[in-house]
């Protein structure tokens, strides 16, 4: 009884190993691409937001400054940077996709 017991407890312990490095390999992925996608986001955020405040000091015409506030929206910084980070990442998954599959694959 002791070997049967001995035996289930290595067959159980090493699955549970199996599955335990298959998903920390996959939160790992997954949290590295989070951060990347969050850094980026900030990134382009602030920049895009540098520049029409830049923009902004540089108008001297009060009325064109506030045409030009009529015209861009109060969340246009947030939307460009969206979109110009998350085609960053497509180009990035795009141009280092064998090396995402090679480092995601379990075996």
């Amino acid at each position: 009884m002791t070997f049967f017991a001995s035996f289930l407890v290595s067959v159980f312990g090493s699955l549970f190993g199996f599955l335990a490095q298959h998903v920390t390999k996959k939160v790992a992925l997954g949290a590295a691409v989070l951060a990347v996608s969050a850094a980026l986001l900030g990134g382009f955020y602030l920049a895009i937001k540098a520049l029409v405040v830049g923009l902004s000091f540089t108008v001297t015409n009060q009325y064109l400054l506030m045409g030009f506030y009529m015209v861009w929206p109060s969340n246009a910084e947030l939307a460009l940077s969206a979109v110009i980070s998350a085609k960053v990442a497509a180009f990035l998954y795009r141009v280092h996709s064998d090396n995402l599959r090679a480092v995601s694959s379990v075996g």
